[in-house]
C-alpha cells in the first residue's frame, strides 16, 4: 500500500514532455532462443535434448522519464531433472516471466519499478537465463529457493547518491511469484561500483526475507565482481557466498567463478561450494558443504549467436558428472546481452 502511494506521487511529479515518433508508438521486440542438449552420466548415460527457454520480449518508453519492460516466456524443464518427452507437466507453457514499469527520475536520486521482476539478490538473481556466464543455475541458488530465479510482484524504491563513484541502495516489497516464500516477502540491496586505470571493481549486499512453509526465513548475501578489461580483452572474476538466517543462522553456501572473454570466445570455470541435494543429504554431516567444479567454453558465432560447452563434476550429488551443449540465439534490440 505505501509503495503504490508513493509511485502514484512519483507519476504525477513527472515534467511533462513530448515523447514523439517511433520511441513512443513502436516498443523495442526481441525473441531469444536458448536450447540445451544435457547428457548425465550416471549407471546410464541419460541425454536430454529440449528447449529450455525461448524468450519474448517488448520494451519501451510510456513517458520520457517512465520505461516498461515486458517478457513473454515458454519454459521448458529444470536443469537435472529427469524428464520424458510428450509426459504432461514437461511441456512448454508461455508464462508472464517479468512485467514492470521504471520510473526513472522521481525526484532527486529517487527512482522505482513496479510490477512482476526478477529481485534484485546478488549477482546472479536478476540476471535472464541468457545473460548467464554458465549453462545451469549456481547450486546454491537451486537449493536456497528452490527455483532458477527468485521473481516476485510489487515494487522498488531506489535512490543514487550524488558521488564520483557509483552507490545505489534500494528496498521492495513484493509478493511470491517463483520461490521459496508463501506470499509477502521483503527485499534490500546496496551496490558500489568504481573503476581503477584497467580494473572495475563492483560489489554489494543483498537481503530477502518472509514466510516459508515452516518458519521465517531470511537470506543476506555478498557479491564481489572484479574486472581486467584491456582492448578487446576482459578476465572477469565473480564471488557470491550467501547465508541463511532462521532459528540458526548457517552458510548456505557459495559459488565463484573466473572467466577470460576475447570478442569471439570466452573460456573459463565455476565453482559451487552448497548444502548437498536431499536426496544425498543423509550422507554428509550436518552443514557440510557439497562442492563442485564446472569447466566452461564459449563461442560466438555471430553478435547474436553463441554456443557454449559446460562439463560439471560434483563428487558427492548425484548425477556426479553431467555434460551440457547450449545454443543461443537472439533477433532484435534486446539480443545484445548475448556478447561477451
Amino acid at each position: 500500500m505505501e509503495i503504490g502511494f508513493i509511485l502514484f506521487l512519483a507519476l504525477i511529479s513527472q515534467e511533462t514532455k513530448t515523447l514523439k515518433g517511433r520511441a513512443l508508438l513502436n516498443p523495442d521486440i526481441s525473441a531469444i532462443g536458448n536450447i540445451v542438449n544435457q547428457t548425465l552420466l550416471e549407471n546410464k548415460i541419460k541425454n536430454e535434448f529440449f528447449i529450455k527457454e525461448f524468450e519474448f520480449a517488448f520494451q519501451g518508453y510510456l513517458y520520457p522519464s517512465i520505461r516498461a519492460d515486458i517478457f513473454l516466456t515458454a519454459h521448458g524443464p529444470k536443469f537435472g531433472a529427469n524428464h520424458e518427452h510428450g509426459v504432461e507437466g514437461n511441456h512448454i507453457g508461455l508464462d508472464l516471466e517479468e512485467a514492470y514499469v521504471s520510473l526513472l527520475n522521481i525526484w532527486g536520486g529517487f527512482s522505482g519499478k513496479i510490477g512482476r521482476k526478477y529481485i534484485e539478490f546478488g549477482k546472479f538473481n536478476p540476471l535472464h537465463p541468457e545473460q548467464w556466464l554458465y549453462v545451469d543455475p549456481p547450486k546454491v541458488i537451486q537449493n536456497m529457493f528452490g527455483t532458477e530465479n527468485l521473481i516476485g510482484d510489487g515494487g522498488q524504491i531506489e535512490f543514487l547518491f550524488p558521488l564520483p563513484f557509483l552507490l545505489r541502495i534500494q528496498g521492495g516489497i513484493f509478493r511470491n511469484f517463483e520461490g521459496p516464500f508463501q506470499d509477502v516477502f521483503y527485499s534490500s540491496r546496496a551496490f558500489s561500483s568504481f573503476g581503477i586505470s584497467e580494473f572495475e571493481l563492483s560489489f554489494g549486499t543483498s537481503y530477502v526475507g518472509g514466510k516459508t512453509e515452516k518458519e521465517f526465513a531470511n537470506f543476506i548475501g555478498g557479491d564481489i565482481t572484479l574486472d581486467y578489461i584491456k582492448g578487446y580483452t576482459k578476465l572477469t572474476f565473480i564471488l557470491e557466498p550467501i547465508l541463511a538466517v532462521n532459528e540458526k543462522s548457517k552458510f548456505a553456501g557459495f559459488y565463484s567463478s573466473l572467466f577470460y572473454s576475447t570478442r569471439r570466445f570466452q573460456a573459463g570455470f565455476r565453482i559451487d561450494g552448497a548444502e548437498p541435494h536431499k536426496e544425498t543429504e543423509e550422507e554428509h554431516t550436518e552443514n557440510k558443504i557439497s562442492f563442485g567444479i564446472s569447466p566452461i567454453f564459449a563461442f560466438l558465432l555471430t553478435e547474436t549467436t553463441k554456443i557454449r560447452f559446460q562439463y560439471s563434476f560434483f563428487p558427492s550429488e548425484k548425477p556426479k558428472h553431467t555434460i551440457f551443449f547450449q545454443l543461443i540465439f537472439g533477433l532484435g534490440p534486446h539480443s545484445h546481452v548475448l556478447q561477451f
